[in-house]
């Protein structure tokens, strides 16, 4: 049970950060199209 929740924490822990990248690159792309435009 202990190894399951750690490999879970880990999992989590990968996907948020997984995540956080993608929203990252979501806002430089959404503040440098308008930038390019200009």
């Amino acid at each position: 049970m202990i190894r399951l929740s750690r490999i879970a924490r880990g999992k989590s822990g990968r996907l948020r950060t997984a995540v956080d990248l993608l929203l990252a690159a979501l806002v430089v792309v959404v503040v440098s199209l308008p930038l390019g435009l200009l």
